[in-house]
């Protein structure tokens, strides 16, 4: 029987493996195929820690490693980028004494194709055994297992001794999650606020649409910064050029009209949420592949519009959220005796380490439970102006 290289390291889209590491932390982490093609898959690695991607490809005579790519935690299809790897981790024939060479001059070795080898998922016979000998004296043994892929490695370094990792399970059917900080302009456009979304992802699925939904439901009290007309034709990271273009439907156009005066909040909200998922200033937003005449590249520019940039916001729960900018001569207990609500919630909500020290133009976001006390010379007007609300 023709053992098949590919047998022992298949594709597996939308499962998540979990391995289990011992004598370091390192090595506890999962394993998800983020994109596939018929000649090549990108695999994401993640611990507690860090996240890399591998790049592997099918080739006539075994799987090669083509690309490694550390310390992305973000989400992007690399699998056409240039090789800066070319080491074959499984390669054919697939018999016992079978070896070769690595670009570094370590040498991999097929040492068993029927080895038993037991992982907290399951005992496995005939397992395919693959030791490397590295250059430095340390040493790894790898075990496939066909139809699973990858279920133990155990690796002696030097000075440091015998650590491994092994199989625990395999969550079939599940997407990978990932929390994204997301900005919305506040429903007074007195600042932009960040809340953490989880956000699902199966093998070969767009960024898009993901993305797209989350602009367009911000949480209670912030604004949409899209609405349901408005799509995403394109979003793309550059990985050579740490560059993002995202490209929008004309629809965009319309939606911005309702705040012509305000608009760079909304501009600057999709700029902030793309800098921190994909870490660039380098961003290019563009309707219809025209480059939007209120385009923001640098955060310096951003910076300079707003009042803040990176204040989480936590009151999304209550009834009527809303924001407030301080004033000259404002003090807490005040600011709270106006909306109704104590200064040791205020002060908590808003993190302030001194309630006596409050800044002109510092904006805080005010837990309201949505009911008010009618107070002598207040007008419906006066009212829907200090909550921001219509009447």
């Amino acid at each position: 029987m023709c053992l098949n290289a590919q047998d022992y390291f298949p594709s597996r889209p939308n499962a998540k493996y979990i391995y289990k590491g011992f004598k370091n932390n390192f090595l506890n982490f999962t394993k998800y195929e983020d994109y596939n093609t018929d000649s090549k898959i990108q695999l994401r690695f993640n611990n507690s820690d860090s996240s890399f991607l591998n790049i592997y490809e099918y080739t006539p005579i075994g799987i090669k490693l083509i690309i490694n790519k550390t310390d992305i935690d973000y989400r992007e299809n690399l699998i056409n980028e240039k090789f800066n790897v070319n080491n074959f981790i499984i390669k054919e024939p697939i018999k016992k004494d079978s070896f070769w060479f690595l670009s570094d001059g370590s040498k991999r070795i097929i040492t068993s194709i029927n080895a038993n080898i037991n992982t907290i998922y399951e005992y496995f016979t005939s397992a395919l055994e693959i030791t490397t000998l590295s250059k430095n004296n340390s040493i790894s043994i790898d075990y496939y297992v066909k139809n699973i892929g990858l279920v133990k490695s155990i690796y002696y370094i030097n000075d440091i001794g015998l650590l491994s990792a092994e199989l625990e399970d395999i969550v079939e059917d599940t997407p990978l999650t990932q929390n994204i900080k997301f900005f919305y302009p506040d429903s007074r456009l007195n600042s932009i606020w960040f809340i953490e979304k989880t956000l699902n992802f199966y093998t070969n699925e767009s960024n898009t649409l993901a993305f797209a939904k989350a602009f367009e439901l911000p949480p209670k009290g912030l604004l949409p910064l899209i609405n349901k007309n408005v799509s995403i034709n394109q979003l793309y990271f550059d990985y050579n050029n740490k560059f993002v273009y995202i490209d929008f439907s004309k629809d965009l156009f319309y939606f911005l009209d309702n705040y012509q005066k305000e608009i760079y909040w909304f501009i600057a909200s999709i700029f902030e949420t793309l800098r921190n998922y994909y870490h660039t200033d380098n961003i290019l937003i563009t309707i219809e592949k025209k480059p939007y005449s209120f385009n923001l590249t640098s955060l310096e520019l951003l910076q300079k519009k707003l009042p803040t940039t990176n204040q989480k916001w936590i009151i999304s729960d209550c009834n009527l959220p809303l924001t407030y900018v301080v004033k000259e001569n404002d003090s807490i207990v005040n600011i709270a005796e106006e909306f109704e609500t104590t200064h040791l919630k205020l002060t908590k909500i808003n993190k302030i380490k001194n309630p006596n020290l409050l800044l002109p133009n510092q904006v805080l976001q005010i837990y309201s439970s949505g009911t008010y006390t009618i107070k002598a010379k207040d007008t419906l007007n006066s009212i829907s102006e200090k909550f921001g609300i219509s009447y």
